[in-house]
C-alpha cells in the first residue's frame, strides 16, 4: 500500500495539539488558558484516522481465512504499540517511585494505574471509579492517556470479528446508527460514552467501506486551486479547537469528531490535500512516524523537568524559568521519542514482520 503522507501530516497535527494541550501538566499556571485545546488536541482524529486505515487493510484480505488474518493483524499490531507502551509504563513507575508524591503522583497510584493500562482496560478503569464508583480512584495523571490506547487496542481486538463475521448489508447499517446515537449525545467526561466513544473510530470505518465500493479519487476543486485547498484544511484545522468548547456548544464533541472526519477524508485521497510543498512532507513524516512515541512520553518529559526545576528551586514561574522549563522539556522529549522510536518500535516493528512472514 502506498505511504499515505497526508495521514502522516495529520498525525503530526493530532499529536502537536496533544502535546500542547497538556503543557499545563509542566506549566501548571497554563492550564486554564490551554482548555481551548482540551478535548479539539487530536485524540479524536488519531481514532478516526485508525479506524479507516484498520478498515482498509482488513477489507483487502476479506476474502481469506479469518483465522490467518486475524492472527497477522494481531501479531503486527502487539509487536507495533505494546513493546514502547510496555516500556514508558515501566519507566513511569521507576519515576513514580523515586519521586514519590512529587509530579508523577504516589507509586501506589502509579501502580494501580499500570495494571489496568497493561491490560488494556485503563477507560475501563476510569469509568469503574470517577462514573460508577465501584473502584477507588488511584490519581496518577502520567497514566491517563492510556485510557485511549486501551479503546484503540479493544477496537484492534473486536473490530475483525465485526468485519469477517457480519455481512456489510448488516454491519454497515449498525454502524450508522451506532454513530448516529454518538453524535446526538451529551456525553460528560467520565461517563461511559466519554472512555468508550467509537464515533470517530467508526466513521474512519465506514470511509473505507465507502471507498472501497465506490470509484472515489479525487476533489476536483482542491486539485485544482491551491488556495481553496489551504484555506479548507486550515478552517477544518482550526475547527478541530474551536467546536470542541464545551462551553460553546452543548454537542461540542460530536462537532470536534465531525471536523477531524473531514480531515481524514481529504487525507484519504492521498493527492496531497493537506499538505503539498515538499518540505512539509518530510516534516509531515518524521513526525507522523513518531506520534505514537510523542504520544508516550511527552508527559512523562514533562513531569521529569518540573522534578529538575523544582529540585535546583527554579520553578518558581518566572518567565525566565518557564522558558528554560520549555527548552529542557524539549530536550527530553526529543531524545525520549528518537530511543522510543529507533531502539524500541522499529525493531519492534521489524521483528512483527518477519515474524508473520516466516
Amino acid at each position: 500500500m502506498q505511504k499515505n503522507v497526508d495521514i502522516e501530516a495529520l498525525r503530526t497535527f493530532a499529536v502537536g495539539m496533544t502535546v500542547i494541550a497538556h503543557l499545563g501538566e509542566l506549566i501548571p499556571g497554563w492550564t486554564s488558558t490551554l482548555t481551548i485545546f482540551w478535548l479539539g488536541s487530536g485524540v479524536d482524529l488519531f481514532f478516526s484516522i485508525s479506524g479507516f486505515l484498520i478498515c482498509q487493510i482488513l477489507l483487502q484480505q476479506r476474502g481469506l481465512k479469518f483465522a490467518s488474518v486475524a492472527k497477522v493483524f494481531w501479531i503486527k499490531r502487539a509487536t507495533r504499540l505494546w513493546p514502547a507502551a510496555l516500556f514508558w509504563t515501566a519507566f513511569s513507575l521507576w519515576c513514580a517511585f523515586i519521586f514519590e508524591g512529587g509530579a508523577f503522583g504516589s507509586f501506589y497510584d502509579s501502580l494501580t494505574n499500570a495494571f489496568f493500562s497493561t491490560l488494556q482496560l485503563e477507560n475501563a478503569y476510569l469509568v469503574a471509579c470517577v462514573h460508577y464508583q465501584w473502584l477507588p480512584c488511584a490519581i496518577s495523571p502520567n497514566f491517563w492517556i492510556y485510557w485511549s490506547l486501551s479503546l484503540e487496542e479493544q477496537f484492534y481486538f473486536l473490530f475483525p470479528f465485526l468485519l469477517f463475521f457480519i455481512p456489510l448489508r448488516y454491519l454497515v447499517p449498525g454502524l450508522v446508527m451506532l454513530v448516529i446515537w454518538q453524535l446526538f449525545s451529551i456525553r460528560p467526561w467520565g461517563t461511559p460514552l466519554w472512555f468508550f466513544r467509537t464515533d470517530a473510530l467508526l466513521l474512519g470505518v465506514l470511509l473505507a467501506v465507502l471507498k472501497q465500493y465506490v470509484p472515489l479519487r479525487r476533489i476536483a476543486l482542491l486539485d485544482n486551486n491551491h488556495a481553496i485547498r489551504i484555506i479548507c484544511v486550515g478552517a477544518l484545522m482550526v475547527a478541530t479547537v474551536l467546536l470542541a468548547r464545551r462551553d460553546w456548544f452543548t454537542f461540542f464533541h460530536s462537532y470536534a469528531v465531525l471536523a477531524a472526519f473531514a480531515l481524514v477524508v481529504l487525507a484519504s485521497f492521498n493527492r496531497n490535500y493537506i499538505v503539498s510543498s515538499d518540505r512539509g512532507r518530510s516534516i509531515a513524516s518524521f513526525f507522523g512516524a513518531r506520534s505514537y512515541s510523542i504520544y508516550l512520553t511527552h508527559t512523562i518529559a514533562y513531569f521529569l523537568t518540573r522534578e529538575i526545576f523544582t529540585g535546583l528551586g527554579l520553578a518558581d514561574g518566572t518567565q525566565f524559568h518557564v522558558a528554560m522549563m520549555l527548552i529542557v522539556a524539549a530536550i527530553l522529549l526529543g531524545l525520549m521519542v528518537e530511543f522510543s522510536y529507533r531502539l524500541i518500535e522499529r525493531p519492534c516493528r521489524m521483528y512483527g514482520r518477519n515474524l508473520v512472514a516466516s
